[in-house]
């Protein structure tokens, strides 16, 4: 887990996230109007994309940094951005059209068991 300023990541990993969002977006075919999840979010570059394609309110963010889902939610207003880990997301089964994960897995231990929980919801 990262706790670091926001900004410090944001030159370190955080420099391919935004290059790589719109991708990640079109591939996995997020339509306007879906409500997504944003697993690992960081500072919020795959979330502020989101954004732009499904508004704040469909957008849903959780990273178990503190100091990253803080600056997620200063720098997106409107996007429920809140601390929690992947391998135990605190939604019901079902509840998002979509998962996303941006740049995750090799920071996570158990990657297996977060893409599973990730399907779920």
């Amino acid at each position: 887990m990262f706790q670091v300023p926001a900004q410090a990541y944001d030159g370190w990993i955080g420099r391919y996230s935004t290059h790589l969002a719109g991708a990640l977006i079109e591939f996995a075919g997020i339509e306007p109007g879906s409500k997504v999840l944003d697993v690992g979010c960081g500072p919020g570059a795959l979330s502020a994309a989101l954004v732009g394609r499904v508004g704040a309110s469909n957008v849903y963010a959780v990273d178990p940094s503190q100091p990253f889902v803080e600056a997620c939610r200063q720098r997106l207003p409107g996007v429920n951005a809140i601390v929690a880990s992947a391998e135990s997301l605190p939604f019901p089964d079902g509840d998002f059209d979509a998962a996303l994960a941006q740049l995750v897995a090799s920071v996570k231990r158990k990657s297996a068991d977060v893409a599973k929980r990730k399907s779920q919801v």
